[in-house]
């Protein structure tokens, strides 16, 4: 499948979810789930390097906001990261664990709480199949990256 990587607004969003502030961080509370969205490496990669500080020694990495959430949008659940992009601080990149594919549900929380949360933008690297329910509005980014997979 490809990934491609998405900016949307963030904005305001009409829809019923619950979300909690979310800071554990043990492994297998994503076991079995998959990178809905953002996955440029595997699920559980990117769940290590959320909590391990790797940059601390460079201020300007370690200063960006970054909001953790459990999610619970029309029974969809998922953990959604929204990390403060390095040069652009109204601007975030959002990485979601979640055992389903992206909804439409969890897309108006995410942009809902990216809003509330002050940014103005969110980047999504999504798969072809998820990129169907955004916006219009929606712009994509040239960056591009192509998984496969073999059975064995």
């Amino acid at each position: 499948s490809r990934l491609t990587r998405y900016a949307l607004q963030a904005q305001i969003g009409q829809s019923f979810y619950k979300s909690q502030d979310f800071d554990k961080t043990d492994a297998s509370l994503i076991d079995g789930w998959a990178l809905a969205v953002g996955r440029w490496t595997s699920p559980r990669a990117l769940w290590e390097s959320e909590w391990i500080e790797h940059w601390r020694g460079i201020p300007q990495i370690i200063e960006r906001k970054k909001h953790r959430h459990y999610v619970n949008a029309s029974g969809h659940e998922a953990f959604v990261c929204f990390h403060q992009q390095l040069y652009n601080e109204r601007n975030a990149e959002v990485y979601c664990w979640s055992p389903r594919n992206l909804s439409t549900q969890l897309l108006a929380a995410i942009r809902d709480m990216g809003h509330r949360h002050g940014f103005r933008v969110l980047t999504l690297a999504l798969p072809d199949s998820s990129a169907k329910l955004l916006p219009p509005d929606t712009t994509a980014d040239p960056n591009e990256q192509v998984i496969a997979t073999v059975k064995v």
